[in-house]
């Protein structure tokens, strides 16, 4: 489905293949069925392609049903050479079909050659400009237009990450600054026991010290230091 800013027709695109997609025992029938409910036909171009009569014949019907249809065809060059740029001596690797030569009188290929599915991607790195052509072709928009559309995505979805980044680490900020606080709060909260505990010691030593008990009141005095927080003063 086209992004909603392209200004196309808004509809999901349905995709035929004519190796597996093909139903019943009249193979050219269900083919010519197919090609007229069809709005491009997307050609991959190939030495194989071009010997090929049943790519040859597809291209020649698909514009016989349509003169039109010429201009809706998607040449896409996966291997092999351009034929104009071919010598003699190498008519076995010219890639264009001949069929492409009869309906179009320049046939531009759509360079996919070296492309690797099982590790690159289509619409990525060396192949970005060539995707953004066949999304041109198949939309019947300017190749620039789809740029600075895929252009403005990017940018919106950098911004959009960049939001969440920044309300995470605000999340998480203000998530450390509560703990810190709580932490604060219970680290107050046992020194103040602890303080207290100290000062009942510290006075129970005071207090056998008075009464002659050095042993007890060492003991009472030992207790309220090792209790004690030693920042704090309990005397």
């Amino acid at each position: 489905k086209p992004p909603k800013d392209l200004n196309a027709q808004q509809r999901n695109l349905k995709i035929f293949r004519d190796e597996s997609d093909l139903t019943g025992p009249d193979l050219p029938q269900a083919l010519k069925a197919n090609l007229r409910d069809s709005a491009h036909l997307i050609v991959l171009c190939s030495p194989d392609a071009r010997e090929s009569d049943y790519v040859n014949d597809e291209i020649r019907e698909f514009v016989r049903q349509d003169e039109r249809n010429a201009k809706r065809i998607i040449p896409i060059w996966l291997s092999g050479l351009p034929n104009h740029e071919s010598e003699s001596e190498q008519e076995s690797q010219k890639a264009f079909p001949y069929a492409l030569y009869e309906v179009l009188s320049e046939p531009l290929g759509i360079r996919y050659v070296d492309c690797n599915p099982k590790k690159d991607k289509l619409n990525k790195d060396d192949f970005e400009a060539s995707w953004y052509a066949v999304l041109a072709g198949i939309f019947e928009k300017s190749k620039a237009e789809i740029e600075q559309r895929d252009r403005r995505r990017q940018l919106r979805t950098r911004r959009n990450w960049t939001m969440f980044a920044v309300a995470i680490i605000a999340a998480l900020s203000i998530a450390t600054i509560i703990a810190l606080q709580q932490k604060f709060e219970a680290d107050r909260q046992r020194d103040n026991v602890s303080l207290q505990l100290a000062r009942n010691y510290w006075e129970n030593g005071r207090q056998a010290l008075d009464a002659n008990d050095r042993t007890l009141a060492l003991h009472y005095m030992a207790e309220a230091l090792i209790k004690a927080p030693w920042q704090k003063d309990f005397s």
